[in-house]
């Protein structure tokens, strides 16, 4: 690969996993204070004063830094990627305030480095070693990490949509170059979530966690490692959509020679081969933008149309019965180690018995 895609990116400074984590647990509530037998906790718990405050601290706590260590033992680069992951949520008792930066424990840094030295070759690690876990955190660290996945998935646009307001991004005409070469669209959020519930369902929350969950129930354990793995994903996932979708519409189509082809190329791309419901979203409403002909652009209204009906159909299935949702979510993403989150989306739609296509006269929503 030549060097424009290798001028890779760091992560903006901003606490995205932090916004993450309440987004993933604001939801949860405690009836009491579960016991627990992680001497940090205790230790933690003994030296804070709103003992209310404390007992629901530590139980959220004291559970988080079990499933660390749980990923941490299994000794593959991606779980240690994940196990700091979680441990950075859980927050860590021996953060350090050194010259005024914050800096992560040694557990975290060595679970870090390990990932970074045995997960070199691989893609998935490379996506969670985008995180900023620290106002230390070296900014190389994250570029080395996206030079990596750009060299390691030279077919995929994934990696050429890295970006922030702050990073030494890809030009336009740039990332459109790459992507024509582009073959696939992999966001790898079923490969980050997956080992979440897997490890949840080995490493159960404490029933006092999950018995007051908002809309779950004790019995779905794997649900909450369903939101880890999303919250890590999302905290992980630097992908700038905006810069693409200015580039690709009205007058700019046309302010290049072959961004008009090279538009179309990657609309078609995310529209049809991203693993993602949300990048198969921008590549349903880009497919409006970048027609060739009338036949195209029919054929892309239908597209748009399907993409946001099965949504909503989806979000319906949370709404009528979340606890089954959840269930079903997480048996078929266990069950099949190669389904990606919207091919899950479909499949839960037809396991439901709903219909796939929208009735005539259904209006999509205008998000282009």
């Amino acid at each position: 690969m030549s060097d424009g895609p290798q001028r890779a990116l760091a992560r903006p400074k901003r606490r995205r996993w932090r916004v993450a984590l309440m987004l993933a647990l604001c939801a949860l509530s405690f009836a009491a204070a579960a016991q627990y037998d992680d001497p940090s906790a205790r230790e933690w718990d003994a030296r804070t004063g709103d003992e209310a405050i404390d007992s629901l601290e530590v139980v959220r706590r004291a559970y988080l830094w079990r499933l660390a260590d749980r990923l941490g033992r299994n000794g593959g680069p991606r779980e240690f990627a994940l196990a700091a992951h979680v441990r950075a949520m859980a927050g860590v008792r021996d953060l350090r305030i050194v010259g005024g930066l914050r800096l992560i424990d040694v557990k975290t840094q060595r679970w870090l480095n390990d990932a970074e030295r045995l997960g070199s070759d691989d893609p998935v690690v490379q996506l969670l070693l985008l995180n900023r876990f620290s106002a230390s955190d070296p900014i190389d660290r994250r570029r080395d990490a996206v030079r990596r996945w750009r060299e390691i998935d030279s077919d995929n646009l994934a990696p050429l949509l890295v970006g922030g307001a702050d990073l030494d991004a890809l030009p336009i005409d740039e990332t459109l170059a790459f992507a024509s070469s582009a073959l696939r669209a992999d966001f790898y959020f079923d490969d980050i979530v997956r080992p979440l519930v897997q490890a949840v369902s080995e490493e159960p929350p404490p029933a006092s966690l999950l018995a007051t969950v908002a809309v779950r129930d004790p019995s779905v354990p794997e649900a909450f490692g369903a939101e880890i793995g999303a919250a890590i994903w999302s905290a992980s996932a630097a992908f700038a959509y905006a810069p693409l979708t200015r580039a690709c519409r009205g007058d700019a189509l046309d302010a290049a020679p072959r961004r008009r082809a090279q538009c179309r190329h990657v609309a078609m791309l995310l529209a049809d081969r991203a693993d993602t419901v949300a990048a198969r979203g921008v590549g349903a409403a880009l497919r409006l933008r970048t027609y060739a002909d009338e036949n195209e652009l029919r054929q892309a209204a239908i597209a748009y149309r399907r993409h946001y009906w099965r949504l909503q159909q989806r979000a319906s299935l949370a709404q009528r019965n979340p606890v089954d949702e959840a269930r079903t979510f997480a048996r078929m993403l266990l069950d099949d180690r190669d389904i990606t989150e919207a091919e899950l989306a479909e499949r839960m739609v037809i396991d439901a018995g709903l219909p796939l296509e929208p009735p005539p006269g259904w209006t999509a929503p205008q998000r282009y």
